[in-house]
């Protein structure tokens, strides 16, 4: 089995004060070898808070927008320190990594594109396919998210089993069915290192999306999942133009 762990950025709203993007962020790791990378994730964490953070002892966790903001102890302008960081512990480790922006103001039928369930499916089709492509035939994938509403429940609830019921405009049902478990788990992130990593993910997407020129090279320094060498392809962002 594998585990993917994903969390977000941004909000799921099409408002005129809603952020520009709608991100998740996600990385995916077996269960063989889960163990050790959560020790290690662990260890990476406490490492990075006594590096950047004045207040390591009174921060329970990493949240990202509070180290961008410089809140709760956090040196911002240590973030790209923290990004080169990270990029090495992720390189490091043997993990994969997929992300998925949702660019809001390119939409011209919000109706017919609700969030965050767009999102999941671009999401799950790239999941479902790394496991496809490794050609392990009985794994499946154990969706986990951070636990930040009920309403975020049910969406994921409702679209995973749509897909396994439907497909998607690209995989059939069956291809859904056969690798991803049918509820995502949902956790608490200050128990689970792999979701902060997830949320600093998706944190890091969103600066390379906005053009900020320290984050340029983030498709290619992080482990995003390269399918027949499209370099692209772990990195969905749709739609690229209005």
């Amino acid at each position: 089995m594998f585990i993917a762990y994903v969390d977000e950025s941004g909000d799921s709203g099409y408002s005129q004060n809603s952020p520009p993007f709608y991100i998740l962020g996600a990385l995916i790791v077996h269960e063989d070898q889960w163990n050790n990378f959560h020790r290690s994730a662990e260890t990476f964490l406490e490492e990075v808070k006594q590096k950047y953070c004045r207040k390591p002892f009174k921060v329970q966790e990493l949240h990202f927008k509070e180290f961008q903001n410089g809140q709760s102890g956090w040196q911002k302008t240590e973030l790209v320190n923290y990004y080169n960081d990270l990029t090495n512990f992720l390189n490091g480790n043997n993990v994969v990594v997929f992300g998925v922006v949702i660019c809001k103001q390119n939409i011209k039928r919000p109706d017919l594109n609700p969030l965050p369930q767009k999102a999941i499916v671009f999401l799950l089709e790239r999941l479902s396919g790394y496991v496809k492509n490794l050609r392990k035939k009985w794994e499946k994938i154990l969706i986990t998210v951070d636990n930040s509403s009920q309403e975020l429940h049910a969406k994921w609830r409702n679209a995973v089993r749509f897909l396994k019921d439907h497909g998607s405009e690209y995989l059939p049902a069956g291809q859904f069915s056969q690798c991803i478990i049918e509820e995502a788990v949902f956790v608490d992130s200050k128990a689970s290192p792999e979701i902060q990593l997830a949320d600093s993910i998706a944190g890091f997407i969103k600066l390379h999306i906005l053009g900020n020129e320290k984050y340029r090279g983030l498709p290619q320094k992080f482990p995003f999942y390269c399918w027949e060498k499209k370099i692209g392809w772990g990195l969905k962002i749709w739609p690229e133009h209005g």
